[in-house]
């Protein structure tokens, strides 16, 4: 997450400048406290659940002021809460990429509407972008080892399975036991012709509390049983 690319200067009682490299914005106090107050109650809102009547205050919040990024970032909470990953939410999503430059965050959020599309290349290319800038910035977002995993899950659903293996080892690096991430390693070991790789990711898996890894390894703890015995 970075905010490098957009410095906000509050003067009171004088236009609050937004510098962008070369672009400028200008919003004076009185939006921006608008906007903030617009937000805050479009958080209260989803705190209460109230997905579908957020989006208009965030729509109005962004419409008074289209540089407050709190206003972008619940947008596409209530959104995704709301089972609304439409063209209609990647516009809104695509203008904030363009006042934010090299927000990874924001590229993320993009993608994952992307993903929920099927529109899988898209997203992948705004995972690209999500982890090329969280490197330049030099911090890690807490989203951050979504980024390779759900990178990954496209990769896995265009079947570029040995493109997905190294994603998976990077989200494990950074959340070591998130079972998910076990399991859909394994399932690439699988389809790249490595059980006992596959069956060790999947009991791990399974001793994690996931159930489908446990599955798995009833179909395939035979196989490779078998293998051995052969080799033997």
């Amino acid at each position: 997450m970075t905010f490098k690319k957009l410095v906000l200067c509050f003067l009171v009682s004088l236009p609050i400048a937004a510098l962008c490299q070369q672009k400028e914005y200008v919003v004076s106090v009185d939006d921006r406290n608008a906007a903030i107050k617009l937000t805050n109650q479009a958080i209260k809102l989803i705190g209460d659940k109230k997905y579908s009547e957020t989006i208009p205050l965030l729509k109005k919040a962004i419409a008074i002021d289209s540089v407050y990024r709190t206003s972008y970032m619940q947008f596409y909470k209530a959104s995704i809460m709301n089972n609304d990953h439409s063209e209609n939410a990647i516009a809104y999503l695509k203008k904030a990429a363009r006042i934010f430059e090299e927000d990874d965050e924001i590229c993320y959020f993009l993608g994952e509407c992307y993903r929920l599309n099927n529109q899988f290349k898209d997203a992948i290319a705004e995972y690209n972008s999500a982890i090329k800038f969280n490197a330049k910035a030099g911090e890690n977002s807490p989203f951050f080892h979504l980024y390779y995993f759900n990178r990954a899950v496209c990769y896995m659903k265009l079947e570029q399975y040995d493109l997905a293996i190294p994603d998976l080892n990077n989200t494990l690096k950074i959340k070591a036991d998130l079972p998910n991430a076990l399991l859909n390693r394994g399932i690439c070991y699988i389809k790249t012709n490595k059980k006992e790789e596959a069956l060790a990711d999947w009991n791990k898996a399974a001793a994690l509390g996931n159930t489908a890894a446990g599955d798995y390894v009833k179909k395939y703890a035979t196989q490779v049983t078998a293998k051995h015995k052969k080799i033997r």
